[in-house]
């Protein structure tokens, strides 16, 4: 890069200013209610982390925070949060957006028709026979019913499930049907219906799902695909989404005409037409209403040790490569460097020092190197270590591996 592009570089790798958010203002407490673990600030801080903003993106910065927070507190007359910024400090990210799913690299499904075709699953007992459905909320962990796993084990619905258990999988709608193996790594029963499995390893093409929150889904149009029997290949049941019943779970009602829901449909994900994502996941029909199911909200879907996420932002560290899902806000200076790395034989990244050089090399660039099938050699200065003497050994563990 030349001088002035590096500048650019430099530019946007910086946010200015400062950004600070207090509990309440100056003049007033901010105070716990009698009973309440935390003061209320916190208490809804914790909360926006743990259950994320609906249709904020997949990073939280300070500006979101305290907008999601500040109206919590208004709308429930506790003392308000005070927020002091300066210049562009309110767009520091500091959490992933836990209403984002977790997501593997590669290219990313759009709509609901290859969203789900990437992430949902038909379940199997050890006899081969199809019980439920399921689909990914991260890049190798299936959520599906509790119920769905008794009986693919062969088990009695009060039996708890073994921790080493395992099951069969596969995913029908992508490309060569490919077939996987799972443990399950939680499952719960009473009140709840769910459980979670763990891949063995992630599955080429697929995708997890977006979960969005079902908080408000009065009247909001909704698809699920499940597979009744005899209908292995499945069916598409449209209609409408009501409301939270006392125990959790939102109502569905299925459009007349055309099928209904019923079994084969559960682990099956719900996706909520006017929120573009997936809003629950199918675990129960109505008693002789044919037409009337129930869905498990997200809120019930995600369990913290299973899916534990990791913290988006490596402090003083440069991104790597594993951190390459966190890096974003560098797109346009990714397009350039891989531009001048395909067209030209020799590419050089300056810019002062804790500019983002090399976290937009590790995390930009590389994966999209390798992604195109691309070999790539990282070569580091080594004190006392002559240059070629390094970048031979580079090279030969690129050209001559097996040396």
């Amino acid at each position: 890069m030349g001088s002035s592009e590096a500048t650019d570089v430099v530019d946007k790798a910086v946010v200015e200013g400062t950004c600070v958010i207090t509990a309440a203002s100056e003049t007033a407490e901010a105070r716990a209610e009698p009973g309440e673990e935390f003061t209320a600030f916190t208490g809804a801080l914790l909360d926006t982390l743990k259950k994320g903003v609906t249709g904020a993106g997949e990073l939280l910065d300070m500006e979101i925070l305290y907008h999601k927070i500040y109206t919590e507190l208004d709308a429930a007359s506790r003392p308000l949060p005070q927020k002091q910024n300066r210049n562009t400090a309110g767009r520091i990210c500091i959490a992933r957006n836990r209403a984002h799913a977790l997501v593997p690299l590669g290219h990313r499904p759009n709509g609901a028709g290859p969203t789900l075709a990437a992430s949902q699953v038909r379940i199997y007992s050890a006899t081969g026979d199809l019980v439920g459905s399921g689909f990914l909320v991260a890049a190798d962990v299936v959520c599906t019913c509790a119920h769905v796993i008794t009986m693919a084990l062969g088990m009695r619905h009060a039996e708890p499930v073994p921790s080493n258990s395992w099951v069969q999988l596969d995913f029908p709608r992508l490309r060569g049907c490919p077939k996987a193996r799972a443990s399950v790594v939680s499952w719960r029963r009473d009140g709840e219906d769910m459980a979670l499995l763990r891949l063995d390893g992630v599955v080429d093409d697929s995708w997890p799902a977006p979960l969005v929150d079902a908080a408000d889904v009065w009247q909001h149009p909704f698809r699920v695909f499940g597979f009744p029997r005899y209908y292995d290949d499945g069916v598409w049941v449209s209609g409408t989404l009501r409301a939270q019943q006392a125990s959790g779970w939102v109502q569905m009602e299925a459009q007349e005409p055309g099928p209904a829901i019923g079994a084969g449909f559960s682990g099956a994900p719900v996706w909520d037409e006017t929120l573009d994502g997936v809003v629950g996941m199918t675990v129960a029909v109505h008693g002789g209403e044919e037409r009337t199911a129930y869905l498990a909200p997200l809120a019930d879907l995600v369990q913290e040790q299973t899916l534990q996420q990791r913290c988006p932002f490596p402090g003083l560290a440069a991104f790597t490569e594993d951190d390459a899902e966190f890096f974003f806000g560098r797109e346009s200076d990714t397009d350039r460097l891989y531009t001048a790395v395909l067209n030209q034989s020799v590419t050089l990244v300056a810019g002062p020092s804790g500019c983002g050089k090399s976290s937009l090399v590790l995390a930009g660039l590389l994966p999209r190197l390798r992604a195109q099938g691309m070999r790539v050699s990282e070569l580091r200065p080594l004190p006392g270590v002559p240059a070629s003497e390094a970048l031979a050994k580079a090279l030969t563990n690129t050209l001559e591996p097996e040396l």
